[in-house]
């Protein structure tokens, strides 16, 4: 019977023992040397065959595996000897303590919480098996893991077409909106593959919801981190109690012009279409090209975009270092009598400048 999983009997290694593929039977020695506090190192290795022996000249502990033609299996045929060299320090890491190892250990503590800290990882590790490991081995671990519960970063790009349809047909009035590009060689289109590039996407209560809110429309970006880098964009509004309502969400490559009006355009035609809108966002001049457009929608219907004060004060604030004249700079935008003219003055001529 195969040991399809290692798990089990970690402190034990006998002969007869087998073992599906080489990574397993090796997977197999680490464990045993692990918990057993003493190491090995490899005399021969091929496709069909495998010695290891104690690193220790005087320690008799020697172990061979072949491989079963016939079965396609590792079989462990030889144990000679027990280990001598055993230590009871434990305090610093081990050789064969690899991400892998660490990896099957912390998967299910993953799958609970992919976004455990490494330094519970690292904690774990010292606990189970007595060994300090390192921050990058843990944090290996952690991405093999995630891996190995959610798929690589190539299968869940591959995936998305096939999310986002379940979505729509499951989900009432889901809407998204896919961009790709077509894969080039040379001069030939590869058919059936395609690059992504935007996607765009909201869900019914959001649409519905906005009809509640304030008019206004919040949009910000901000960086992703991985081995595909992008940007998410956001689209908030405000409801009677200043409690924040997301109403639009997109991935893109950038915060461009062709990124930014993909999503505003998306974001007024499926979500916000009434009239007498106000836009606010940071000063990001992207932003401001793709309002402008008028394929964008939102030139009509007596439609404003606004820059957010925050940011405004936040420049000023760079090039000033005051913390006061940042309040009276905010206080200035908030003013709402009929005295406003020499406060809109200034303010023009800050976010003209800054």
């Amino acid at each position: 019977m195969l040991n399809d999983n290692i798990d089990h009997d970690v402190g034990t290694l006998t002969q007869g023992m087998r073992f599906q593929t080489k990574e397993q039977l090796l997977d197999a020695l680490n464990r045993y040397h692990i918990t057993n506090h003493c190491t090995y190192k490899t005399t021969h290795s091929n496709t069909t065959r495998l010695r290891v022996q104690c690193v220790q000249q005087l320690c008799p502990w020697k172990c061979q595996a072949i491989l079963r033609t016939r079965d396609q299996v590792w079989e462990i045929r030889k144990v000679e000897g027990v280990h001598t060299c055993a230590t009871q320090l434990i305090t610093q890491d081990h050789r064969h303590l690899g991400s892998r190892i660490i990896s099957q250990h912390v998967r299910q503590m993953v799958e609970s919480d992919p976004s455990t800290p490494i330094a519970t990882i690292i904690s774990s590790i010292q606990t189970s098996m007595g060994y300090n490991t390192t921050y990058r081995k843990a944090w290996l671990a952690k991405q093999q893991a995630i891996e190995d519960v959610y798929g690589n970063w190539e299968q869940s790009y591959n995936r998305l077409p096939c999310l986002l349809q379940a979505m729509q047909t499951y989900l009432p009035e889901f809407v998204y909106k896919l961009k790709t590009s077509p894969i080039t060689d040379g001069d030939d289109v590869l058919q059936n593959q395609q690059h992504f590039r935007r996607v765009f996407w909201t869900f019914k209560p959001c649409i519905d919801g906005f009809s509640f809110c304030k008019p206004i429309v919040q949009v910000d970006g901000t960086f992703l981190y991985g081995r595909y880098r992008g940007t998410l964009l956001v689209a908030v509004a405000q409801d009677g109690r200043n409690n924040i309502f997301p109403i639009a969400f997109a991935i893109v490559e950038g915060e461009t012009a062709e990124a930014w009006f993909f999503f505003l355009k998306n974001l007024r035609t499926h979500v916000t279409p009434q009239q007498n809108l106000c836009l606010m966002s940071d000063r990001h001049n992207s932003i401001s090209v793709a309002f402008n457009r008028p394929s964008s929608g939102w030139t009509q219907g007596n439609c404003v975009q606004v820059c957010c004060i925050r940011h405004i004060a936040q420049n000023f604030t760079k090039r000033f270092k005051n913390t006061t004249l940042k309040k009276d700079l905010i206080n200035m935008g908030k003013l709402l009598h009929v005295n406003m003219s020499f406060s809109f003055f200034w303010l023009s001529i800050i976010h003209t400048q800054y």
